[in-house]
């Protein structure tokens, strides 16, 4: 009977405990980050804002995120998952770092969130290319919403 029990526990209630550990790893923060992101990548610009943190929606509208997810993002391709996330916590701002696997790249976010959980900032920290595929020319945003491209063609 000792056998059973013992093999009940570890058969059954070992893997739901290292599940249970898994799922609690991803912070609310990260899985955030990750909505917020695919989101983007799905067009629903003013359902990502809703994400982030009044004071960051005062600087960043929806068409600002549109603006810098066609420039940056964009060229990358289609979002097919999250790789990795690292995260850092200094005083009471929390960061974290997801790095998203995309068509032509592994593109690497900055995300800062307020005591809220809410989006205080974000941008684009790396784009690393798929070895097989063309890196993607550089936009430069501008808060006006132009890349510098635009800009010299208005000069």
């Amino acid at each position: 009977m000792k056998n059973k029990v013992f093999f009940l526990i570890s058969g059954i209630l070992l893997p739901m405990f290292i599940a249970a550990g898994y799922c609690s790893a991803q912070t609310a923060d990260s899985s955030i980050a990750t909505q917020f992101i695919m989101l983007n990548d799905q067009g629903k610009y003013t359902e990502a804002a809703k994400l982030m943190s009044p004071s960051f929606l005062e600087m960043v509208t929806p068409g600002n995120l549109e603006k810098i997810w066609y420039y940056h993002v964009k060229p990358q391709g289609g979002f097919h998952e999250v790789v990795s996330v690292r995260e850092m916590q200094q005083g009471k701002i929390y960061a974290v770092f997801p790095t998203c696997r995309f068509d032509k790249a592994d593109v690497t976010f900055a995300f800062a969130f307020d005591d809220n959980h809410q989006i205080a900032g974000f941008h684009v920290d790396t784009v690393t290319p798929q070895t097989n595929a063309e890196a993607a020319p550089k936009a430069v945003y501008h808060p006006s919403g132009n890349t510098a491209e635009d800009s010299q063609k208005h000069n």
